[in-house]
C-alpha cells in the first residue's frame, strides 16, 4: 500500500493527509457528508494486519468515555485500485484530534511543569481506569497514542494491539521504550500493571521531556537502556541524579514524584501500585488545573518552541 491512498467510486472524504505509516497508514481527512475532520486508519486485508481491525472495532465499540477516541464509522471491506488490480482494505473514522499526538507535542513544545503534568495523568488514569473497567487492557499505551483534542482533552487511541484482561496470553509486545520488563520477556500475567508501567513512562516523559531509560538516546546498540534500567533498580538514587542533570536541574524532581514513579516502575509487578492506591499518593494529591487555569495554562505552554 503506498503513501497516497486511491479513493473507490464510493469514498466520501477529501483533503486527505499523511499521518502515519509506521504500522498502519493512517489519514487526516475531511468527511464531506457528515461535515467534519475525522481520521482514517487503513487496514489491508492480510493474515496479520486484518484480526487487528476487527480486534480495534470490536474494542472501540465497548467504550464510551470523554478520554477515549470515538469510533465514528467502521467498513469492514472496501476495494482500493491499485496501478494493476483491486485491492480488498478494512477502515476505521475515528475522531480527529486537532492538537496532535503527546510525542510531537512534547517533541515541539518541550517538557512540561509538573502542574500540568499532572492534569494531564489525572486525565490519563481515569480513562485506562475505565478501560479496566470494561475488561480492556490498551497494552500499547506510549506517547504516539495519546492525542490532544481541540479543547485541550487528552484521548487514549490505537486500540489494535489491545486484550480483554481475561485474556489467556499476551498477544503482543507493544513499543520498546514503554514495555514492562515482564512484557519484554513475554511472560505477562497481569495487563493492569503492564498498562499502569507504561502510564508511568508516560508520565516521566511528560515532565522530563524524555522516556526514562530510552533504546536509541545514549547509544546505538540499545545498551544505553539496559545501564539506565539497570541504574533504576539496583542505583535509584543515581539514575534520578543522571536525569536531574541532563536537565541542568539537581532537585527538578521532587520527593513525591519520585516515590510515584519508582513504584509505577517497579521491575515486579506485584508491587506496583494499583488506580486506587495511585489515588492516594502524595503527588497524585497535589494541585491539578482545572478550568479557565487550565486552559490559559496549556495554551501558553503550547507557544513554546
Amino acid at each position: 500500500m503506498t503513501e497516497t491512498l486511491t479513493q473507490p467510486f464510493d469514498f466520501h472524504f477529501s483533503d486527505l493527509k499523511v499521518i502515519s505509516s509506521a504500522k498502519f497508514h493512517t489519514y487526516q481527512a475531511f468527511d464531506i457528508k457528515n461535515n467534519l475532520p475525522v481520521v482514517l486508519k487503513i487496514f489491508p486485508h492480510t493474515p496479520t494486519t486484518f484480526p487487528k481491525y476487527h480486534n480495534e472495532k470490536s474494542h472501540l465499540l465497548s467504550l464510551n468515555h470523554p478520554h477515549v477516541v470515538r469510533l465514528i464509522h467502521a467498513v469492514d471491506t472496501a476495494p482500493i485500485p491499485t496501478e494493476t488490480e483491486w485491492k480488498a482494505i478494512s477502515y476505521l473514522v475515528l475522531e480527529y484530534a486537532a492538537h496532535g499526538d503527546f510525542f510531537d507535542v512534547v517533541s515541539k513544545h518541550e517538557k512540561m511543569s509538573e502542574i500540568l503534568a499532572r492534569t494531564f495523568f489525572h486525565q490519563l488514569i481515569e480513562a485506562i481506569s475505565y478501560l479496566h473497567s470494561q475488561n480492556v487492557a490498551h497494552l500499547d499505551l506510549k506517547m504516539e497514542n495519546i492525542l490532544l483534542n481541540q479543547d485541550y482533552t487528552l484521548k487514549i487511541a490505537d486500540f489494535d494491539l489491545s486484550q480483554c484482561l481475561d485474556s489467556d496470553e499476551l498477544e503482543g509486545q507493544g513499543t520498546v521504550d514503554y514495555r514492562a520488563p515482564e512484557v519484554k520477556e513475554g511472560r505477562c500475567e497481569d495487563f493492569i500493571a503492564a498498562d499502569l508501567y507504561s502510564v508511568g513512562v508516560i508520565l516521566f516523559a511528560l515532565f522530563a521531556g524524555t522516556v526514562p531509560y530510552c533504546e536509541t538516546e545514549y547509544s546505538n546498540d540499545g545498551s544505553g537502556y539496559e545501564d539506565l534500567f539497570r541504574l533504576f533498580n539496583e542505583k535509584n538514587a543515581l539514575f534520578w541524579k543522571k536525569h536531574s542533570r541532563s536537565l541542568l536541574c539537581l532537585d527538578y524532581f521532587s520527593d513525591s514524584f519520585k516515590e510515584l514513579i519508582n513504584r509505577m516502575l517497579s521491575k515486579d509487578p506485584k508491587n506496583r501500585p494499583g488506580i486506587e492506591e495511585i489515588k492516594g499518593m502524595k503527588w497524585y494529591n497535589q494541585e491539578i488545573l482545572e478550568g479557565d487555569m487550565y486552559i490559559s495554562a496549556i495554551e501558553e505552554y503550547m507557544k513554546k518552541i
